[in-house]
Protein backbone atom coordinates (compact mmCIF):
# COMPACT_ATOMS: atom_id res chain seq x y z
CA UNK A 1 0.00 0.00 0.00
CA UNK A 2 2.43 2.40 1.31
CA UNK A 3 4.53 1.88 -2.16
CA UNK A 4 1.31 2.55 -4.33
CA UNK A 5 0.55 6.02 -2.50
CA UNK A 6 4.67 6.83 -3.23
CA UNK A 7 4.47 5.95 -7.07
CA UNK A 8 1.34 8.00 -7.03
CA UNK A 9 3.49 11.43 -5.70
CA UNK A 10 6.51 10.59 -8.13
CA UNK A 11 4.38 10.99 -10.65
CA UNK A 12 2.39 13.81 -9.68
CA UNK A 13 5.74 16.13 -8.59
CA UNK A 14 7.37 15.03 -12.21
CA UNK A 15 3.80 16.45 -13.93
CA UNK A 16 4.12 19.76 -11.84
CA UNK A 17 7.95 20.23 -12.71
CA UNK A 18 6.97 20.40 -16.40
CA UNK A 19 4.07 22.53 -15.65
CA UNK A 20 6.68 24.93 -13.99
CA UNK A 21 9.04 24.44 -17.09
CA UNK A 22 7.79 25.05 -19.90
CA UNK A 23 6.73 28.31 -19.98
CA UNK A 24 9.73 28.75 -19.18
CA UNK A 25 11.58 27.12 -21.83
CA UNK A 26 8.77 28.67 -24.47
CA UNK A 27 9.62 32.37 -24.00
CA UNK A 28 11.16 34.43 -26.60
CA UNK A 29 13.55 37.43 -26.60
CA UNK A 30 11.97 40.78 -25.79
CA UNK A 31 11.07 42.40 -28.98
CA UNK A 32 13.03 45.79 -29.40
CA UNK A 33 10.58 49.07 -28.72
CA UNK A 34 9.97 50.98 -31.82
CA UNK A 35 12.00 54.24 -32.23
CA UNK A 36 11.14 57.45 -34.22
CA UNK A 37 13.26 56.69 -36.71
CA UNK A 38 11.28 53.19 -37.15
CA UNK A 39 8.38 55.14 -38.83
CA UNK A 40 10.02 56.41 -41.83
CA UNK A 41 10.54 52.25 -43.02
CA UNK A 42 6.37 51.83 -42.66
CA UNK A 43 5.32 51.96 -45.76
CA UNK A 44 1.83 51.09 -47.83
CA UNK A 45 1.49 49.28 -51.34
CA UNK A 46 -1.54 50.87 -53.55
CA UNK A 47 -2.39 48.40 -57.09
CA UNK A 48 -2.67 50.47 -59.55
CA UNK A 49 -3.50 48.64 -62.76
CA UNK A 50 -2.41 46.00 -65.26
CA UNK A 51 -2.19 45.84 -69.05
CA UNK A 52 -4.97 44.54 -71.59
CA UNK A 53 -3.59 41.65 -72.06
CA UNK A 54 -3.14 41.18 -68.11
CA UNK A 55 0.86 40.22 -68.31
CA UNK A 56 1.61 43.27 -66.18
CA UNK A 57 0.64 44.87 -63.27
CA UNK A 58 1.52 48.20 -61.93
CA UNK A 59 1.68 49.74 -58.25
CA UNK A 60 3.26 52.20 -56.20
CA UNK A 61 4.75 51.47 -52.45
CA UNK A 62 4.77 55.09 -50.53
CA UNK A 63 6.83 55.19 -47.53
CA UNK A 64 6.23 57.71 -44.34
CA UNK A 65 9.99 59.53 -45.97
CA UNK A 66 8.35 60.09 -48.93
CA UNK A 67 10.71 58.32 -51.56
CA UNK A 68 7.52 56.66 -52.92
CA UNK A 69 8.05 54.50 -55.88
CA UNK A 70 6.03 53.45 -58.93
CA UNK A 71 6.50 49.82 -60.01
CA UNK A 72 5.55 47.91 -62.90
CA UNK A 73 6.27 44.54 -62.69
CA UNK A 74 5.42 41.17 -65.07
CA UNK A 75 2.74 38.81 -63.65
CA UNK A 76 5.11 36.21 -63.93
CA UNK A 77 7.64 37.68 -61.85
CA UNK A 78 10.28 37.90 -64.59
CA UNK A 79 11.17 41.87 -65.42
CA UNK A 80 10.15 45.13 -62.66
CA UNK A 81 10.92 48.61 -63.81
CA UNK A 82 10.99 50.94 -60.96
CA UNK A 83 9.78 55.02 -61.19
CA UNK A 84 10.97 56.99 -58.18
CA UNK A 85 8.34 59.56 -57.58
CA UNK A 86 6.28 57.98 -60.27
CA UNK A 87 2.37 58.90 -60.56
CA UNK A 88 -0.61 58.91 -62.90
CA UNK A 89 1.10 55.52 -64.71
CA UNK A 90 -0.97 54.08 -67.63
CA UNK A 91 -0.73 51.53 -69.97
CA UNK A 92 -1.63 52.12 -73.65
CA UNK A 93 -2.74 48.16 -74.45
CA UNK A 94 0.08 47.62 -77.54
CA UNK A 95 2.98 47.18 -75.16
CA UNK A 96 4.02 50.57 -73.33
CA UNK A 97 3.44 52.15 -70.08
CA UNK A 98 3.99 56.07 -69.22
CA UNK A 99 3.97 58.06 -66.14
CA UNK A 100 4.53 61.08 -64.72
CA UNK A 101 6.82 62.34 -61.73
CA UNK A 102 7.07 65.53 -59.33
CA UNK A 103 9.83 67.19 -61.83
CA UNK A 104 7.13 67.64 -64.70
CA UNK A 105 8.18 64.78 -66.38
CA UNK A 106 6.35 62.04 -68.52
CA UNK A 107 8.19 58.64 -68.67
CA UNK A 108 7.32 56.08 -71.61
CA UNK A 109 8.36 52.61 -71.31
CA UNK A 110 8.55 49.69 -73.72
CA UNK A 111 7.47 46.67 -71.25
CA UNK A 112 9.33 43.95 -73.36
CA UNK A 113 12.38 45.69 -74.15
CA UNK A 114 12.68 47.68 -70.97
CA UNK A 115 13.35 51.05 -73.49
CA UNK A 116 12.50 54.18 -71.44
CA UNK A 117 12.36 57.90 -73.22
CA UNK A 118 11.63 60.79 -71.23
CA UNK A 119 9.65 63.84 -72.29
CA UNK A 120 10.34 67.21 -70.19
CA UNK A 121 8.02 70.30 -68.91
CA UNK A 122 4.39 67.68 -69.21
CA UNK A 123 1.89 69.22 -67.56
CA UNK A 124 -0.76 66.69 -68.69
CA UNK A 125 -0.89 63.29 -70.91
CA UNK A 126 -3.61 60.67 -71.74
CA UNK A 127 -3.37 57.70 -74.21
CA UNK A 128 -6.03 58.22 -76.84
CA UNK A 129 -7.65 55.94 -80.30
CA UNK A 130 -7.00 53.01 -78.00
CA UNK A 131 -3.40 53.57 -77.17
CA UNK A 132 -2.57 54.73 -80.48
CA UNK A 133 -1.26 57.67 -79.84
CA UNK A 134 0.15 59.28 -76.94
CA UNK A 135 -1.53 62.87 -76.65
CA UNK A 136 0.41 65.55 -73.83
CA UNK A 137 0.28 69.28 -72.96
CA UNK A 138 3.70 70.46 -72.61
CA UNK A 139 4.72 73.93 -71.27
CA UNK A 140 6.88 75.79 -73.53
CA UNK A 141 7.94 79.40 -72.16
CA UNK A 142 4.92 81.15 -71.33
CA UNK A 143 3.17 78.86 -74.14
CA UNK A 144 1.52 76.00 -73.42
CA UNK A 145 1.14 73.66 -76.50
CA UNK A 146 -0.76 70.01 -77.57
CA UNK A 147 1.78 67.58 -78.84
CA UNK A 148 0.89 64.23 -80.36
CA UNK A 149 3.13 60.95 -80.54
CA UNK A 150 2.53 57.63 -82.53
CA UNK A 151 3.29 54.20 -81.24
CA UNK A 152 7.10 55.00 -82.06
CA UNK A 153 7.72 58.05 -80.16
CA UNK A 154 7.56 60.52 -83.75
CA UNK A 155 5.34 63.58 -83.56
CA UNK A 156 2.19 63.75 -85.44
CA UNK A 157 0.49 67.00 -84.38
CA UNK A 158 1.42 70.36 -82.46
CA UNK A 159 -0.99 72.73 -81.59
CA UNK A 160 0.47 75.69 -80.59
CA UNK A 161 -1.15 78.36 -77.73
CA UNK A 162 -3.40 76.26 -75.96
CA UNK A 163 -6.06 77.58 -73.88
CA UNK A 164 -8.22 74.20 -73.12
CA UNK A 165 -8.98 71.07 -74.60
CA UNK A 166 -11.14 67.77 -74.32
CA UNK A 167 -10.81 64.92 -75.06
CA UNK A 168 -14.40 63.04 -76.66
CA UNK A 169 -15.45 59.96 -74.11
CA UNK A 170 -15.49 57.29 -76.89
CA UNK A 171 -10.93 58.67 -77.38
CA UNK A 172 -11.05 59.37 -81.30
CA UNK A 173 -11.40 62.78 -80.78
CA UNK A 174 -10.49 66.32 -79.22
CA UNK A 175 -11.97 69.39 -79.01
CA UNK A 176 -9.94 72.74 -78.12
CA UNK A 177 -9.31 76.59 -77.96
CA UNK A 178 -6.27 78.39 -78.40
CA UNK A 179 -6.47 81.71 -77.10
CA UNK A 180 -3.81 84.80 -77.31
CA UNK A 181 -3.00 88.61 -77.84
CA UNK A 182 -4.24 88.52 -81.43
CA UNK A 183 -6.96 85.36 -82.31
CA UNK A 184 -8.85 82.67 -80.79
CA UNK A 185 -9.64 79.90 -82.14
CA UNK A 186 -11.40 76.61 -81.79
CA UNK A 187 -10.98 73.71 -83.47
CA UNK A 188 -11.36 69.71 -83.21
CA UNK A 189 -8.65 66.93 -84.09
CA UNK A 190 -9.94 63.04 -85.14
CA UNK A 191 -7.51 60.11 -84.20
CA UNK A 192 -9.60 57.78 -85.76
CA UNK A 193 -8.73 56.38 -89.23
CA UNK A 194 -6.95 59.47 -91.08
CA UNK A 195 -5.51 61.78 -88.61
CA UNK A 196 -7.39 65.25 -89.58
CA UNK A 197 -7.47 68.85 -87.74
CA UNK A 198 -10.50 70.84 -88.22
CA UNK A 199 -10.68 74.45 -87.73
CA UNK A 200 -14.59 75.28 -86.65
CA UNK A 201 -14.01 79.07 -85.70
CA UNK A 202 -12.22 81.86 -84.87
CA UNK A 203 -12.05 85.52 -83.53
CA UNK A 204 -9.70 88.94 -83.02
CA UNK A 205 -12.24 89.93 -80.23
CA UNK A 206 -13.64 87.23 -78.41
CA UNK A 207 -11.74 84.64 -75.93
CA UNK A 208 -13.38 80.71 -76.33
CA UNK A 209 -13.47 78.89 -72.89
CA UNK A 210 -12.82 75.32 -72.74
CA UNK A 211 -14.84 72.79 -74.66
CA UNK A 212 -17.01 70.12 -72.83
CA UNK A 213 -18.48 66.78 -74.55
CA UNK A 214 -21.61 65.41 -74.87
CA UNK A 215 -21.80 61.74 -73.44
CA UNK A 216 -22.16 60.41 -76.95
CA UNK A 217 -19.13 62.39 -78.48
CA UNK A 218 -21.17 63.46 -81.32
CA UNK A 219 -20.77 66.72 -80.48
CA UNK A 220 -19.25 69.53 -77.54
CA UNK A 221 -19.79 72.79 -76.53
CA UNK A 222 -17.36 76.08 -75.73
CA UNK A 223 -18.35 79.84 -74.41
CA UNK A 224 -17.76 82.90 -76.08
CA UNK A 225 -16.79 86.33 -73.98
CA UNK A 226 -15.86 89.70 -75.73
CA UNK A 227 -12.39 90.91 -74.98
CA UNK A 228 -13.44 93.98 -74.39
CA UNK A 229 -16.80 94.87 -74.88
CA UNK A 230 -18.51 94.35 -71.33
CA UNK A 231 -21.98 95.03 -72.73
CA UNK A 232 -21.45 92.16 -74.68
CA UNK A 233 -23.31 88.94 -73.06
CA UNK A 234 -21.88 86.02 -75.18
CA UNK A 235 -22.14 83.38 -76.74
CA UNK A 236 -23.05 79.81 -76.59
CA UNK A 237 -21.49 77.28 -79.43
CA UNK A 238 -22.15 74.09 -80.31
CA UNK A 239 -20.53 72.34 -82.63
CA UNK A 240 -22.05 68.60 -84.08
CA UNK A 241 -18.92 66.71 -85.66
CA UNK A 242 -21.24 64.32 -86.96
CA UNK A 243 -22.47 66.77 -89.21
CA UNK A 244 -19.76 69.25 -89.23
CA UNK A 245 -21.88 71.85 -88.24
CA UNK A 246 -21.58 74.92 -86.23
CA UNK A 247 -24.74 75.93 -83.76
CA UNK A 248 -24.53 79.58 -82.55
CA UNK A 249 -26.97 80.70 -79.45
CA UNK A 250 -26.52 85.03 -78.81
CA UNK A 251 -27.50 84.79 -75.60
CA UNK A 252 -27.95 88.58 -75.60
CA UNK A 253 -30.91 88.04 -78.13
CA UNK A 254 -32.64 85.82 -75.53
CA UNK A 255 -35.39 87.71 -73.33
CA UNK A 256 -35.09 85.64 -70.97
CA UNK A 257 -31.87 86.29 -69.41
CA UNK A 258 -31.14 89.49 -66.89
CA UNK A 259 -28.91 92.17 -68.27
CA UNK A 260 -26.62 92.58 -66.02
CA UNK A 261 -25.65 89.02 -66.46
CA UNK A 262 -22.89 87.58 -68.50
CA UNK A 263 -21.75 84.04 -69.60
CA UNK A 264 -19.58 82.01 -67.44
CA UNK A 265 -16.37 80.27 -68.68
CA UNK A 266 -16.71 77.51 -65.93
CA UNK A 267 -16.77 74.71 -68.23
CA UNK A 268 -18.18 72.43 -65.15
CA UNK A 269 -21.48 74.44 -65.36
CA UNK A 270 -22.23 73.02 -68.59
CA UNK A 271 -24.10 70.21 -69.58
CA UNK A 272 -25.36 68.67 -72.95
CA UNK A 273 -28.30 66.60 -73.42
CA UNK A 274 -28.76 63.11 -75.15
CA UNK A 275 -30.12 63.97 -77.68
CA UNK A 276 -28.15 67.43 -78.36
CA UNK A 277 -31.00 69.58 -78.05
CA UNK A 278 -30.51 71.44 -75.16
CA UNK A 279 -27.60 73.14 -73.22
CA UNK A 280 -27.31 73.94 -69.40
CA UNK A 281 -24.76 76.65 -68.99
CA UNK A 282 -23.62 79.45 -65.82
CA UNK A 283 -24.10 82.65 -66.09
CA UNK A 284 -22.51 85.52 -63.48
Amino acid sequence: MESILFLKYRRIAVLLICLVTCPVMGQGKLKRMLQREDYARWQVMTSEGFSNDGRWCSYSVRYESGLDTLFVKRTDGKKQHAFPKGTFGKFNGNGRFACGNDRMQLRVLELETGKASTLENILRYEWVADGRYLLFCQKEGEMQNIVLHDAKGREQLKIENIGAYSVSPSGGRMAYTTNNDVTATSGTVNFDGILSIREVVSSTAAAFGKPVWDKGSKAFVFMEVSKSNTEDVGKVHLYRVDESRLLTLGVAANETVPKDLHLSLNAELINVTPDLKRVFFGMK
